[in-house]
């Protein structure tokens, strides 16, 4: 489970928190939860997910608004959001929480209204014996590219940064577009060459499913493979709104 996602989800969050500025701490720990602990955890947030066993906590603390009593129960509910329309459709925690719990983590919250929020991400530790596997050695990483060309639709300038930075890292070209109608004109230019194409759901102007459409109407088979030999083959392609 890549962490990415999910700091970028929680920071953006933290971010919007603090529309007059503000500080944003990062911090990476290493824990051992035992079994009182874990009924600590339980008593706090019920069903949260702690179990003994040793965790990385990755805390992201702001000192904005906060979060009032009342709202706190709902924020990890789909499409519930305090923000306007243009701000967020309320996916933001509930993906966070979804991205979590895929390795069996979990999330808390520590929150005041008017004096911050805190939230901790527990994934399970790596240990030795998964260490030793030869799944864990970096050559047998998955998504490492070989240039292939991704295109990135998002009208969010810091999520769309952040993975054009990340992808180029790994391997691959990318073009972006700020918002729906902008990548389906940058697709139409260059559809046999795109790789993948990946759509934010909410964006002006068109949106992830209008544009999932036309790139559909344009290339009938979008999950089309090409054959494993790196020749002439136009290369696979994806759409992933």
């Amino acid at each position: 489970m890549g962490s990415n996602p999910v700091l970028w989800k929680v920071c953006l969050n933290a971010r919007d928190a603090m529309p007059d500025g503000g500080t944003l701490q990062l911090r990476a720990e290493n824990l051992r939860l035992n079994a009182q602990a874990v009924r600590t955890f339980e008593a706090a947030m019920p069903g949260v997910g702690a179990r003994p066993g040793d965790w990385l906590v990755l805390e992201v603390a702001d000192i904005g608004t906060g979060i009032p009593p009342e709202i706190v129960a709902r924020i990890w509910a789909p499409f519930f959001t305090t923000k306007t329309a243009t701000k967020g459709t309320g996916l933001g925690l509930a993906t966070v929480q979804g991205i979590i719990a895929t390795p069996h983590g979990f999330i808390t919250l520590e929150t005041a209204a008017g004096h911050g929020s805190t939230f901790r991400v527990h994934l399970p530790a790596m240990t030795e014996a998964r260490l030793d596997s030869p799944f864990a050695s970096s050559g047998s990483a998955a998504g490492t590219g070989h240039g292939e060309l991704i295109l990135i639709a998002d009208d969010e300038p810091l999520l769309r940064g952040l993975a054009e930075i990340t992808l180029t890292r790994a391997g691959y070209r990318v073009v972006t577009a700020s918002d729906g109608a902008e990548a389906a004109e940058l697709f139409a230019a260059r559809a046999t060459e795109f790789a993948l194409v990946i759509t934010d759901c909410d964006m002006p102007k068109l949106h992830g499913g209008g544009l999932a459409r036309l790139i559909r109407a344009r290339i009938p088979d979008p999950m089309a493979r090409a054959p494993e030999n790196h020749g002439p083959e136009p290369p696979r392609r994806r759409v992933l709104p």
